[in-house]
């Protein structure tokens, strides 16, 4: 018998042959397990047809197999995925950062589903999900389900810090030359440097903010890969495009 979460959300692939792009729902139980299916409709269908008497993990359960029967619905471990730095659609840039999530869904060695943007949150707006996923939370797991909330309150917090943080640094020069932070400098780095720029593998530190950026630069802006880390040893990974946030 599963025991449900409220992790629910969609996510895009790219067509091989003509290159457009497909919208899945996924869902994931508390052991880890993710359906994914293409056609909400259907799950839709089983729901408003079951049995509202009928205890809501059983039913759910049902469901669930009626829709691996016909093909409709996949499912994977989530501990297959892995996470990779694929660049967000512009069509969901309305959805803030701390709603997405960018990883590849490694099903098998040959078969390797790309995801160009998920959008997961406690509070998703997929309505045809919810019902179902919030009583089975709430039955099986409230001590879980609080503490999943608080933990997703102080991420979106710490997130929120980042972002006010990167916009009020924007464009200000960054000090390579110290070899102690400065109480007069900004920004100050540490790490590689060609041409007098960071460039290669370095550190940012936000001086007075308590918050470093560890990571890719090129050209002295923050490029590739990397994470953000305040005093409190909180840290998030990123990824940047010539100092433009992509993704988090």
């Amino acid at each position: 018998m599963a025991s449900l979460t409220q992790m629910t959300g969609f996510f895009t692939k790219q067509r091989k042959k003509n290159k457009t792009f497909k919208i899945s729902y996924f869902f994931v139980d508390s052991y880890g397990t993710m359906y994914y299916l293409s056609n909400l409709a259907q799950l839709n269908y089983y729901i408003k047809n079951s049995n509202s008497d009928i205890d809501v993990l059983n039913e759910f359960t049902q469901i669930i197999s009626k829709l691996e029967s016909s093909n409709a619905i996949t499912k994977m471990s989530i501990q297959n995925c892995r996470i990779s730095g694929i660049k967000t659609l512009q069509a969901y840039d309305n959805v803030p950062f701390y709603h997405r999530q960018h990883f590849e869904l490694q099903i098998s060695q040959k078969n390797v589903i790309k995801v160009l943007q998920v959008y997961s949150t406690i509070e998703d707006d997929i309505e045809i999900l919810q019902e179902v996923i919030k009583q089975g939370s709430q039955k099986q797991r409230p001590n879980q389900q609080l503490q999943l909330n608080s933990d997703v309150e102080k991420k979106n917090a710490f997130i929120e810090e980042i972002l006010q943080l990167l916009k009020k640094y924007e464009g200000e020069v960054i000090n390579v030359n110290a070899n102690e932070i400065q109480q007069d400098s900004k920004l100050y780095y540490t790490g590689q440097i060609v041409d007098g720029k960071p460039e290669g593998q370095g550190t940012l530190f936000y001086n007075l903010e308590g918050i470093h950026y560890k990571g890719s630069f090129q050209n002295g802006k923050k490029h590739g890969v990397g994470y953000i880390a305040n005093s409190n040893l909180d840290q998030i990974d990123c990824e940047f495009e010539y100092d433009i946030l992509t993704g988090i």
